[in-house]
């Protein structure tokens, strides 16, 4: 049965289009307007919020954390400092796409990875030989209004314009306005459109 998202309430009140599909068992908008034109400005020139909560989320912890993550994707997992985000593709051992998503280094031996597919059999095949733990916490992050919902930005001025429009409460910052936090689902969050922030 496919259910409406945390933020399901608010987006739907903004979806003009009111354009709907299934993503994994969640209502999510396939556009917001009858233009993408706006969406399009919006992500390349303001702030935009994104309602993610669809995707899968894993929590991936350990000792060997980062040698999973740097043996399957195609960036220098290495690199990727705690309060970091990064976006990245994950390939199998010939090179072929598996998916793509982003990775939250959270601090030396904890990650949290998006998917917009299941992949936690594949992950812990990967994991073999590793010290390393990959948990699925998909549920736990966005199944009812009841909990916290994912929300994704997009550019720079997104974490001052978040800050500006919900308070501190709905940001975290640390080292990179680009880190990751989860937000309050519809019911507390200010009533008023998204379209001010």
């Amino acid at each position: 049965m496919t259910v409406g998202t945390p933020l399901h309430e608010r987006t739907a009140r903004l979806n003009r289009k009111q354009s709907w599909r299934e993503w994994s068992g969640y209502l999510a908008a396939s556009a917001y307007d009858f233009l993408h034109l706006h969406e399009y400005i919006g992500i390349r020139h303001a702030a935009v919020l994104i309602d993610v909560s669809p995707l899968y989320k894993y929590n991936v912890r350990g000792p060997d954390a980062v040698r999973l993550i740097d043996r399957v994707i195609t960036r220098d997992a290495t690199k990727i400092k705690p309060g970091q985000v990064i976006y990245t593709p994950w390939c199998d051992d010939f090179g072929k796409v598996i998916d793509d998503g982003t990775i939250a280094r959270l601090d030396d031996e904890s990650f949290r990875w998006t998917s917009a597919e299941q992949h936690l059999r594949w992950f812990q095949l990967n994991a073999r030989g590793l010290d390393v733990h990959v948990e699925d916490i998909s549920e736990a992050t966005a199944a009812s209004s009841s909990v916290t919902s994912s929300i994704s930005t997009s550019r720079p001025r997104a974490f001052i314009s978040i800050h500006r429009r919900f308070g501190s409460a709905a940001v975290q910052r640390k080292r990179s306005p680009s880190r990751l936090n989860t937000v309050p689902s519809s019911r507390t969050l200010p009533s008023s459109s998204h379209q001010d922030v």
